[in-house]
């Protein structure tokens, strides 16, 4: 999908896709989803683009596949446009093929390129123990934290593992002035404690435990809450767990502030107008571009102990917290720790190796076999 609604992936393969075509470093191609929102009027002197466009003949054409792969790895939708793909790659001859966060594409692929070099860029934790075999298919898989990489190593002691962390923009997410008018348009006070959550309202963000841990300092109304977020990439829909989400917040009032979906270049601004950011996930997670992100802006940062984020983290500028049973009661400790030491935690700096040319410099030397 393109970066047209957000999604950490996506903006990532535009950073690497931009810094190509400044660069001149190689002739690719990107095979992806068309959207109505995309801007096709950039150049395309070294990278080229072909669009699956989605009308009533892709929609008969897939119901058509479907029936005839029913023990496909993935969805009817994914595998289609993987099915799509291929039958355009066989009119083309490539030195080199990147499958972008699906590892389950590899079979196939290998299949039916079996002499083109496979590389999967891996985002997520996605080849489990029963499914080591995945990495097989690769002749190299990038993942974006050692964090992952071991995940990739313990399924498959075999395979060719190497780690591109990834970047964020540090010319959008730079530092700036307190953003006094959004405060006052949030009606948050002078002298309010403001901590913003900016992320998908999903269960493993750690949204409720975050709530929870807000309900646990009714005797502290001047630590407010920011919520910068939808259900899904793009905020067409809401889920069961979302509306709960959103009610809970209702009932807390004054206390916090919802924005709903914003377009990720809006994003900054939200920031901009906190004093601290808050990252409570309760799974695993393999990077954490929200930490990235917000230590871009300058804001300390309270998170959990999560798969790659102690990787990311200023230690001097960032709480971590432990999760689990009472995660919710440190989370509440550490809110109000920052805000009662907060000259301790400001002033957070972000390693520049985090930036996205570097990543983009980092990825491009790591497809070398």
């Amino acid at each position: 999908m393109p970066a047209v609604c957000g999604g950490a992936v996506e903006n990532l393969i535009d950073f690497y896709l931009e810094y190509n075509e400044r660069e001149g470093l190689h002739d690719i191609t990107t095979y992806s989803i068309y959207d109505s929102k995309l801007d096709t009027s950039t150049s395309e002197q070294h990278n080229h683009y072909r669009w699956m466009r989605r009308n009533w003949i892709t929609k008969i054409a897939k119901r058509i596949y479907a029936r005839r792969n029913e023990t496909a790895y993935y969805d009817d939708d994914i595998e289609y446009f993987l099915d799509w793909t291929i039958k355009k790659l066989k009119n083309c001859r490539y030195d080199m093929i990147v499958v972008e966060n699906r590892p389950g594409y590899g079979r196939r692929l290998r299949k039916e390129f079996p002499n083109t070099p496979l590389l999967l860029h891996l985002h997520n934790d996605m080849i489990s123990k029963n499914d080591g075999d995945l990495a097989d298919c690769f002749d190299k898989v990038l993942t974006i934290s050692d964090f992952l990489k071991q995940r990739v190593i313990q399924a498959n002691g075999n395979a060719r593992v190497a780690t591109v962390y990834n970047g964020i923009d540090t010319k959008r997410f730079a530092r700036r002035p307190k953003n006094v008018e959004l405060r006052k348009k949030l009606r948050f006070d002078d002298n309010d404690f403001v901590v913003v959550y900016s992320g998908r309202l999903v269960p493993e963000k750690g949204v409720r435990e975050l709530l929870y841990a807000f309900e646990l300092l009714n005797d502290r109304p001047s630590i407010k809450l920011l919520v910068v977020g939808g259900a899904f990439y793009g905020g067409t829909a809401d889920s069961d767990f979302s509306n709960s989400l959103k009610q809970q917040m209702h009932q807390m009032g004054e206390r916090v502030r919802f924005t709903g979906f914003l377009e990720y270049s809006r994003v900054p601004d939200c920031l901009s107008a906190a004093d601290a950011a808050i990252v409570p996930s309760v799974w695993d997670e393999c990077f954490g571009l929200t930490v990235a992100e917000a230590m871009s802006i300058g804001l300390p940062v309270i998170t959990t102990r999560s798969g790659g984020i102690p990787e990311i983290v200023n230690s001097e500028h960032c709480i971590l917290v432990e999760r689990g049973e009472g995660m919710a009661r440190r989370l509440s400790e550490a809110l109000i720790e920052m805000k009662e030491n907060y000259s301790k935690y400001a002033g957070n700096v972000l390693d520049s190796k985090f930036t996205k040319e570097q990543y983009a410099r980092n990825f491009f030397n790591a497809l070398q076999l």
